[in-house]
């Protein structure tokens, strides 16, 4: 089983797949900052299969949450 496979309806799953035109890349920043004035959030999510809207949705929040200075 490949992600083509998945992709093209050969192999049925349970997760719903987003297309990769609609896939942006993110690179969450992480708990590095020290600053105690940054609002911090905890997100709890079930599985998040790779390329899964679940897992699109954690990043999409990831980067809106940084975006709003917290972390």
């Amino acid at each position: 089983m490949n992600l083509e496979s998945i992709l093209s309806g050969q192999t049925p799953t349970s997760a719903t797949i987003v297309p990769a035109s609609l896939r942006q890349n993110y690179t969450p920043q992480g708990f590095h900052s020290t600053s105690s004035s940054l609002t911090k959030v905890l997100i709890i999510a079930g599985e998040p299969r790779k390329y899964s809207l679940t897992y699109d949705f954690i990043y999409t929040t990831m980067a809106f949450l940084e975006q709003q200075h917290c972390k």
